[in-house]
């Protein structure tokens, strides 16, 4: 993975087939940035498989959060990364399938109620279709996929 930085504000994040270094902070890294974006684009036709797991952002000790992401579909359509907030960490799990909202892999209860929080707040991550709006059309698209199961 390649990163960088443009500003204070969006961090951008390239994946493919490679591993890769996180960014590293000394000590502590705090996310306060008002409106800072995580960015990731897949390359070289990559896509991955479900649990594969991005450590980020990597310090000590972490606070505070991104307000936005704007994080590429797989080639297949599916929206499949989930953002997690770790101590110390920052990290992006490849879901193996689009319902399993919380990585846990499984299609569970959990995962309809994370879904639906995140939706009511507008967060970009309940973006489920893709379409960089968060409106009805994710929440049927959800609960389709919920539906469906794995």
């Amino acid at each position: 993975m390649r990163a960088a930085v443009r500003g204070a504000a969006v961090c951008d994040f390239t994946i493919d087939r490679r591993r890769f270094a996180p960014r590293k902070g000394v000590g502590s890294v705090s996310l306060r940035t008002p409106g800072g974006t995580i960015r990731v684009r897949l390359t070289n036709g990559y896509e991955p498989t479900g649990g594969e797991t991005y450590d980020i952002v990597v310090a000590a000790t972490r606070t505070g959060s991104y307000s936005y992401f704007d994080i590429e579909t797989f080639p297949s359509g599916a929206k499949k990364f989930a953002v997690r907030y770790l101590p110390g960490k920052v990290q992006l799990l490849a879901r193996g399938c689009s319902a399993d909202f919380d990585g846990s892999g499984f299609v569970d209860l959990e995962d309809f109620i994370d879904f639906v929080a995140l939706f009511e707040e507008g967060s970009d991550a309940a973006d489920f279709d893709g379409s960089g709006f968060v409106d009805l059309d994710d929440f049927i698209a959800f609960v389709h996929s919920f539906e469906a199961g794995c």
